[in-house]
Parts: C-alpha cells; sequence; structure tokens
C-alpha cells in the first residue's frame, strides 16, 4: 500500500525550541523558512542553554496555526520536540530540561497534536538522536567550535548504555502519551553508527507501538 506521505506534497515544518528567543525576540515559532534562527555557533555553549529558564512563547496557538494550515491546504505537519540542544517541547519523565520546567509550562507537543489532529491534519514529530545537554552524551563546548565533521567525543560504554535507555524512554513517551503520530523524522544519527543507535531495535519499538507510522 502507498504512504499517504508519498502523495501529501504540502505541509508545514515548524521547527523551534527556547533559541528562537535570543537576540530576535520571538515568541512565535519560525514556520517554513519565515524568520531565522540566530546563528548558534556566535552564541556562547552556556548562554544558549540558559535561554530554556526564559522561555515564554505566549504567542503559541497551536489551533490558530492550525486552521492556518488547513486553510492553505496543508496535509500535514512536523513539530520540533527535541533538537540536539537537548531541550524537550513535551512533559517527560526521564529530564528537567523543558518546556515543563521553563516559564511556560504548558505541554507544546499535546497542543500542537490536539489542534492539527483536530483539523484532520496528520501529525508528524522531529526528533534529534543527538544531545548536547544530557549528561552521558558528550556535550557540544566552547572548545569543540567551529563543529567538526567527524571529531566527535565518545562516552564510555556505560554512559551510552544510559543514554539509550534514555532516548528509547523519550520515545515510548512521545508514542503512547499522544495519540496517533502518522510521521518520525529523526536527525543527527551521523555521530553515531546504525549500530551503536541499536536502530533496528528502535525501530521494531516503534513499530510495535505505532505500526503504521512512517518513519
Amino acid at each position: 500500500m502507498e504512504s499517504w506521505f508519498n502523495k501529501a506534497r504540502f505541509g508545514m515544518f515548524i521547527h523551534w525550541g527556547h533559541c528562537s528567543q535570543r537576540g530576535l525576540e520571538l515568541s512565535w515559532p519560525l514556520v517554513g523558512g519565515v524568520g531565522a534562527l540566530p546563528d548558534w555557533q556566535s552564541v556562547a555553549v552556556d548562554e544558549y542553554h540558559s535561554t530554556a529558564r526564559t522561555f515564554n512563547p505566549t504567542k503559541w496557538d497551536a489551533r490558530a496555526l492550525a486552521r492556518m494550515a488547513k486553510r492553505a491546504g496543508m496535509q500535514y505537519a512536523v513539530l520540533t520536540s527535541k533538537h540536539h540542544d537537548g531541550f524537550s517541547m513535551f512533559h517527560t519523565a526521564h529530564s528537567d530540561y523543558s518546556i515543563e520546567y521553563s516559564p511556560f509550562k504548558r505541554d507544546i507537543v499535546r497542543e500542537y497534536t490536539d489542534a492539527f489532529r483536530a483539523e484532520g491534519l496528520k501529525v508528524g514529530l522531529y526528533y534529534s538522536l543527538i544531545d548536547w545537554h544530557h549528561p552521558d552524551y558528550p556535550a557540544f563546548v566552547e572548545s569543540d567550535k567551529p563543529y567538526k565533521w567527524g571529531n566527535w567525543r565518545r562516552s564510555t560504554p556505560e554512559q551510552w548504555d544510559r543514554f539509550i535507555k534514555f532516548m528509547f524512554a523519550q520515545m515510548r513517551e512521545l508514542l503512547t502519551n499522544y495519540g496517533k503520530v502518522d510521521l518520525l523524522w529523526f536527525d543527527g544519527g551521523w555521530e553515531r553508527t546504525p549500530e551503536e543507535w541499536k536502530s533496528r531495535e528502535f525501530v521494531e519499538m516503534i513499530r510495535s507501538l505505532q505500526p503504521e507510522v512512517v518513519i
């Protein structure tokens, strides 16, 4: 059976997070290339992460955004649930670096999935495998600038085992707490091998929870 995604030619990528506010004073997501994130490598790492403490996107209106997408003829959307910086845009039991602990507090992933699903749009989630904030994943630090391809520090085997369990646990949350997810968009896989990511087991877990999801 042909995937719905092969026919859904028009959709929206809602790619944003706490760093969106830095320098631009934005409290509205950057949608489909409208606006631009600041150059993250020009910002001190500690300052970049510190913006999570002030993230309060008061103009976020998932229902209005979903209605706009529907009127425009879109058929699906993809929201950043977690980027390389490790900040989760959803309430997670496995990290305190999330929207739940920001001034905003509300679960953006839940508001997004409910609103877009209500408009009849397919719901997608972006998730970065990289996590530069997790204690068991080698962080991106000032001495790593500029970002060098292939120059990635390694976790110990014990650290990596803990991190993989964390990654699996967060994905299980996303696939069990938010209803049907139609699309998963992964990023960051280049920093490790498929074997290290346990990609086969990861996909098997995903399929066991949401058999019809497009990966």
